[in-house]
């Protein structure tokens, strides 16, 4: 977050008053990432989810038997709670996780028909449940983005124990081999094509191309997860891939650069590759186990160790996936669980809030503090969007009359983060010494970590899931916040994307509703550090609908206490309120639910009387979607990518109009 301290001054040195023919031809050719690749490395912190029908035995197999494959009746976590899982990955602060849907023993967690093998030949449930679709639920209840990984390259069930090879064929026309492809092809068609949209994908080692017997999983993947990041994915993939840093320490080597020469390099990266690939850190929380084995606590991770591998990935401008292990009932571990939040809390005390920082362009960037101030790390962030430019940086701070190094490198990128002993700086000054281009600095941020006592009081923090910047535009654009609830979570990458270069966007997904008696409270302390120009939110209605939530005849009067508290609590900022959209069948064709639906229906006439009545203009989602049911995802809620992309056209057109309004003073407000 921005400091507000009094009298912080931005300083740009020799910043470029013309720019050369050579120097703007010279960015044009800067590889750049895809919008969701900027997206996917703004989450920095994920966490994986292994669970296998392995973690049933006594060990004694490893994580998956070479031969043969395991009796199905041995799977029954009957405590399984996906919604416990993902409170581990908000203690640890994670943008996105990963659940390993099927492993190499290629036991199958969702209803399939692939293959006999899995959660429905299982006593699970009774034959009946979908650990995929729990997953993916709890992601999107929460707000934090979902990943899928099945591996391809083996499958004890199938045979397949190498490089997608059934044992005993004799190559990529064997009848087994074929089968083997289209079993594949099966299971990442039902996995991509059921659950509504995936953030990431993760294909671990890869996987053969279909001319040497491998499935043919490129159109798959494009038609039904065309905005997907992929690790080791194909090198056509639309969203772009990410890549693995070559080990599984959870760290990268330095520089670590964001390109790569060909697609799925790995290791730290290329300064003069041409194609935009960021790293991934990876490692498991107990050393060195990815699957749950039983008295293995003494193998889980110390903070300090964590910690350090913050430093060596994300401080490296990769992002680092941690291991969350389930066990035989079907939860992360109370000792995992704790070590993952004492790990988030440390990140937390170090990071969670700048001394004060800012942004500028040119070949220095220089922040002046009001008073002579201690620090001891510095972050440093590129504008990736525009490409990495820096290749050799000096940071430097003032003490007294004379400026000291405190640290040098090569890279930056999305994030490079310095330390160096406690100094008393009136000034630090970020000078880039060598680049490919007029280098664009994101971020310039000064801590000092060793002065904070402990985590950060809790008090100005939201009990919902929290605000978190999609979008950084520059200082003096207007600041934009969207709340919503999960469909919130699926549009708000595409709306940061049309709106990019013209507002900073924050987006709150929050499981409250008008009704939930702590939704002012959680309003009053957003509000207390953000100041926005515009929010377009919604009442939240999808949590509102189960009976007796929101009492009989009560809805009008809570949607005015609504406005009443968001222009109370955010004086300065231009609404606009966002209908609920609609409530749909799980059965095919997709219909109205004939029991809720009514109720979206006449809440939104409600808001809609209210809003009018207040002047406030209405993003009308409801109607939007109402002539699109087919574009449902078929759990009542939720919806398919081009539904999301619609509503991200709505709000980010909705955004742009009364932005406009404000600056022309069509709205009636001071220009």
């Amino acid at each position: 977050m921005r400091s507000t301290a009094p009298l912080l001054i931005l300083v740009l040195l020799f910043a470029p008053t013309a720019r050369d023919a050579a120097t703007l031809a010279g960015e044009a050719d800067l590889p750049r990432p895809t919008a969701e690749q900027a997206a996917w490395q703004d989450l920095e912190l994920g966490l994986f989810y292994h669970f296998d029908i392995s973690v049933f035995t006594d060990g004694g197999e490893g994580d998956w038997p070479r031969q043969g494959h395991l009796d199905p009746s041995l799977y029954n976590p009957v405590k399984l709670s996906t919604d416990q899982w993902l409170e581990a990955a908000k203690a640890m602060g994670a943008g996105y996780t990963v659940f390993v849907a099927k492993h190499c023993t290629g036991f199958i967690s969702w209803q399939s028909d692939a293959y006999p093998y899995g959660v429905r030949q299982s006593k699970w449930r009774e034959g009946k449940g979908d650990v995929v679709a729990d997953y993916v639920a709890s992601c999107r209840k929460c707000g934090i983005q979902p990943g899928i990984y099945c591996s391809m390259p083996a499958n004890a069930y199938c045979e397949v124990f190498d490089n997608c090879t059934v044992k005993g064929a004799s190559g990529p026309t064997d009848p087994r081999q074929v089968e083997y492809q289209r079993r594949a092809e099966r299971l990442v068609t039902e996995l991509w094509g059921n659950y509504g949209p995936l953030t990431y994908i993760w294909f671990d080692g890869g996987t053969l191309p279909p001319e040497k017997g491998g499935p043919d999983l490129v159109p798959i993947l494009k038609r039904l997860q065309p905005h997907a990041v992929t690790f080791q994915g194909p090198p056509d993939n639309p969203a772009g891939n990410t890549r693995w840093p070559g080990n599984e320490s959870g760290v990268t080597g330095y520089p670590s650069w964001s390109t790569v020469a060909k697609a799925n390099d790995s290791g730290a990266g290329n300064p003069g590759g041409r194609v935009w690939q960021p790293g991934e850190c990876d490692a498991p929380l107990r050393n060195h186990a990815w699957f749950w084995h039983p008295n293995q606590e003494n193998k889980i991770r110390s903070v300090a160790e964590l910690v350090e591998m913050y430093y060596g990935s994300v401080g490296r401008g990769c992002n680092l996936i941690l291991n969350g292990n389930i066990d035989r009932d079907g939860l992360v571990p109370q000792a995992d669980l704790k070590r993952l939040q004492e790990f988030g809390d440390e990140i937390r005390r170090r990071f969670g809030k700048s001394i004060a920082e800012t942004s500028g362009r040119g070949t220095a960037v220089e922040l002046a503090l009001a008073n002579p101030t201690t620090i001891d790390h510095v972050i440093s962030m590129e504008q990736i969007t525009e490409g990495e430019r820096i290749r050799q940086y000096v940071l430097e701070g003032l003490v007294g009359d004379s400026w000291t190094e405190l640290a040098r490198g090569q890279s930056i990128g999305h994030k490079r983060i310095d330390r160096f002993t406690p100094v008393t700086v009136m000034k630090v000054r970020l000078r880039a010494t060598e680049s490919v281009a007029e280098p664009v600095i994101r971020k310039l941020a000064v801590y000092h970590v060793a002065s904070s006592a402990g985590p950060q009081p809790a008090a100005a923090k939201p009990s919902g899931w929290g605000v978190r910047q999609v979008l950084v535009g520059e200082p003096t654009q207007p600041r934009v916040l969207l709340i919503g609830d999960s469909i919130l979570g699926g549009y708000h990458a595409k709306a940061a994307e049309l709106l990019r270069g013209k507002v900073n966007l924050d987006v709150w997904v929050t499981p409250k509703h008008i009704g939930s008696k702590d939704l002012p409270a959680d309003m009053q302390a957003i509000f207390a550090e953000h100041t926005y120009d515009l929010i377009l939110f919604n009442d939240i209605g999808l949590h509102a609908w189960e009976p007796g939530r929101i009492p009989e005849g009560q809805y009008e009067a809570l949607t005015r206490a609504h406005l009443a508290n968001l222009r109370k609590f955010a004086p300065r900022a231009k609404l606009i309120f966002a209908s609920t959209t609609p409530m749909t069948t799980k059965t095919k064709p997709i219909a109205f639910d004939p029991e809720f639906n009514p109720l979206i229906v006449e809440r939104n006439q409600i808001a809609g009387k209210v809003m009018a009545e207040n002047q406030v203009p209405v993003a009308d989602y409801y109607g939007i979607l109402a002539t699109k049911l087919e574009l449902a995802a078929g759990d009542r809620f939720h919806w398919t990518q081009p539904a999301y992309e619609l509503l991200a056209q709505c709000a980010a057109a909705q955004i742009e109009r009364a932005l406009l309004a404000v600056a022309t003073g069509e709205d009636g407000k001071k220009p």
